[in-house]
This record gives structure tokens, sequence and C-alpha cells, in this order.
């Protein structure tokens, strides 16, 4: 995301979970090759598609970092221990 690279992945492992189609990443199933064609076709041929899933990727990376997440996880703690 950092070069404002558009991302197609296969939906393995924890991709799906974290991600959402056609918002921050193009997901195909994997080992599909037709799809992978088709995917890099419809970002290539699709500059809004292309720059929203930039920008989208761009926004997840940034609400993933270790710094955010220790945030979130600090806070959860104090909200615990406060109640």
């Amino acid at each position: 995301y950092a070069q404002c690279t558009p991302v197609i992945a296969s939906t393995v492992g924890s991709v799906p979970s974290i991600t959402k189609h056609e918002k921050n990443i193009i997901h195909i199933k994997p080992k599909n090759v037709k799809d992978l064609y088709f995917a890099i076709k419809k970002v290539i041929q699709d500059e809004k598609l292309r720059k929203k899933i930039i920008f989208g990727g761009w926004e997840l990376v940034q609400s993933i970092t270790l710094e955010r997440q220790s945030e979130i996880m600090a806070t959860t703690i104090m909200n615990y221990l406060d109640d």
C-alpha cells in the first residue's frame, strides 16, 4: 500500500477477515489463474476502483500498526479495570 499499488490477494488465512473486497483489496480464489487475470485487468481498466483500493488499503494499514493496536489494547484494559 505504501507504494500506491492496489493489492490483489487470494482468500486464504486471515486475509478475508481483515480486508474488504473492492474496498481495500481485490479477493481472488486461491490458485485460480483466471481470477487473477480478470482482477489485474479490472484494476488496470477501472481507475476509480484502483484509487479506491489504494486509498482503502492505506487506511487499513494505518489502523493496524503495532502502535495503534497497543493503544486499543491499553484502552480496553483500562476500561475493564475501571469497571
